[in-house]
């Protein structure tokens, strides 16, 4: 397999084959070393470039405004098409096993992967290099209006909650179980004692947003 990009040349070509490793090439000594924790790194830069190219884009927009574009910006739907788009699935280094039960398409090794390029990239350059192949990757994303002030569920139950109680839900990480490259999270939202649902995803992510998505169906149907 060539390990390249098509839109950045690497001078350290480790950090890209770091990135593309998955965790079950390591656990079955095909690669010394994964990308989880590139992909803890690049999961924070992505943030950070999406911010800032959406504080200067939207520059007559409020904090809260900016708050929901950027969660729809850079939510696990979002990178997953962008790594589809740039064919992540292909690049990734799989073990046999992984590779039969189709971890190539693999919504959350996508993700993880994606991120982890992003992170590789950003130490084998700067913070301008990394924004502007991450806004060309993005571009697609900013054009319509009405995707981006949709609300994820942890944003319609944040606002709702803060409405009715003058509170903040708390979400806390109940369980983390299943193999170190496929682990499963449960994910608790709760408010005071009043309610507290529980529910599991591939990331915490995932979780969280099931969660609050259970929360605030439960809310709205009760009228409470």
């Amino acid at each position: 397999m060539k390990l390249e990009l098509d839109d950045y040349k690497f001078k350290d070509t480790n950090l890209l084959r770091i990135a593309l490793t998955h965790p079950s090439a390591v656990k079955n000594k095909i690669e010394e070393v994964s990308y989880e924790r590139m992909e803890f790194l690049g999961d924070s830069v992505l943030n950070v470039v999406i911010a800032d190219v959406v504080y200067h884009r939207f520059n007559s927009y409020s904090e809260g405004e900016l708050s929901i574009i950027l969660a729809n910006l850079v939510n696990s739907k979002t990178i997953v098409k962008v790594a589809k788009k740039l064919s992540m699935g292909e690049k990734i280094i799989l073990d046999n096993g992984e590779e039969q039960c189709g971890g190539r398409e693999n919504p959350n090794n996508l993700e993880n992967v994606l991120e982890a390029v992003i992170a590789a990239i950003y130490l084998d350059s700067d913070f301008i290099t990394i924004k502007d192949i991450v806004s060309n990757w993005w571009a697609e994303f900013f054009t319509d209006i009405n995707k981006l002030f949709q609300k994820d569920y942890k944003s319609q139950l944040q606002e709702l909650i803060q409405k009715r109680y003058k509170i903040l839900p708390k979400y806390k990480t109940e369980d983390k179980d299943g193999e170190p490259h496929e682990p499963i999270f449960t994910i608790s939202v709760s408010l005071k004692n009043k309610y507290k649902f529980k529910a599991q995803g591939k990331t915490k992510k995932e979780a969280e947003q099931k969660a609050a998505e259970e929360m605030l169906n439960f809310i709205n149907s009760n009228n409470e």
